[in-house]
């Protein structure tokens, strides 16, 4: 519930609001788990807005791949990072847990849950894209890009000059 209330604040709408709260989140699971991790927010520009939408569904792929992580990798350490290049917001997290072969999981994957699928409809409906990269005893990396709207773009941003 306290999920829902953060993300129809208005005041809660820039994306250092949005790091500041995943972090929180990632704090919360990692400790109890006693799994280490790192939040890096480097390169991201700290005054950008994100609408409503944009920031409920963003925290909800990252609960998903952090609930994935405590569930399912058996990892040690985690890394979350959390940049904006050029005009995308690139949600990274990783883990060095045992990983899997995507290729028998998306056979399994009907019996195990919908995570993964559900992960990539919401990048999706954001117009953007998710990308897994697991590997058997190599961990897993979940990279999200997310295109940033014309009006969030870096304040020295120009339009193109039409020809002619």
């Amino acid at each position: 519930m306290s999920e829902i209330v953060w993300a129809v604040n208005p005041r809660k709408d820039r994306l250092c609001d949005l790091a500041q709260h995943m972090r929180e989140y990632a704090g919360d699971v990692f400790v109890a788990r006693n799994i280490r991790f790192r939040f890096d927010t480097s390169g991201t520009a700290r005054d950008q807005k994100l609408g409503m939408e944009a920031r409920r569904q963003l925290f909800l792929i990252f609960k998903e791949c952090l609930h994935n992580i405590v569930r399912h990798s058996g990892c040690t350490q985690a890394s979350v990072e959390l940049t904006v290049v050029d005009d995308w917001l690139i949600l990274r997290v990783t883990d060095n847990g045992r990983g899997f072969d995507p290729a028998i999981d998306a056979k399994a994957r009907p019996a195990r849950g919908h995570g993964l699928e559900n992960m990539c409809s919401r990048a999706r409906s954001l117009g953007g894209r998710l990308e897994t990269i697991a590997t058997p005893g190599g961990g897993v990396t979940t990279v999200l890009h997310i295109p940033l709207p014309h009006r969030l773009r870096s304040w020295s941003w120009h339009p193109p000059k039409w020809s002619g």
